[in-house]
């Protein structure tokens, strides 16, 4: 998870992400070539987006290493229903609402869940919130992205997907809503409980000192 992460006045977290530069490539042009049966321009959508779905998937899954796995999926099923795709229709939100199911799908089969409640955490002795503005100064990067990894499989599934579209994958509220077919209103409030949730636990695993 590269980038830094930065507290507001209200205790949310701010997700500032190196994001890499997304290929120019038309890819709603290559859908529709693959919808017409091209199956080497399916192909190139599978390049483009390879690295893309699998680090999103390693976001969404309780168990990151099924990631490799939930990609393949996410691509049979594109694949599958590509003569749904409309090109009128966002491409990134068309794909990024398969991988939220795909993941969604996979979680629930191995019935972790209810197992890794953040809520049972938190009321079995998680710390309380302190104001802090940097969750990058004095610890250890890898221990960092350890921590929010590990924070964000504790979240509950609808608000870590919420999350990981917002503030990693930086999608607007309106284009997360249509990804996970929701209202605006409801990503937002989703997102910032995520934040609060994930904030609390950075601050449990410092022992409530400033991160």
């Amino acid at each position: 998870m590269a980038g830094h992460l930065f507290f507001d006045s209200n205790g949310c977290i701010l997700w500032m992400q190196n994001r890499e530069a997304r290929p120019r490539t038309n890819t709603v042009e290559l859908a529709l070539q693959a919808k017409k049966g091209d199956p080497a321009a399916f192909d190139r959508l599978m390049e483009l987006e390879q690295a893309r779905v699998v680090r999103m998937a390693s976001r969404l899954l309780v168990k990151s290493d099924d990631a490799s796995d939930a990609a393949q999926e996410v691509f049979l099923r594109l694949y599958r229903h590509i003569e749904r795709f409309d090109p009128a229709q966002h491409w990134d939100a068309w794909v990024y609402r398969i991988c939220v199911n795909v993941c969604r799908d996979l979680n629930r089969k191995r019935r972790w869940r209810s197992l890794l409640s953040l809520d049972a955490w938190l009321e079995a002795g998680g710390a309380t919130p302190v104001s802090v503005r940097r969750a990058d100064e004095g610890v250890n990067a890898s221990e960092l992205r350890r921590s929010l990894q590990e924070g964000l499989r504790l979240l509950p599934e609808k608000e870590r997907a919420a999350l990981v579209l917002r503030d990693v994958e930086g999608l607007a509220a309106a284009e997360a809503a249509v990804a996970l077919g929701v209202r605006e209103a409801t990503v937002r409030s989703q997102a910032c409980r995520a934040r609060s949730r994930l904030r609390n636990f950075l601050l449990q695993r410092t022992g409530g000192s400033r991160l």
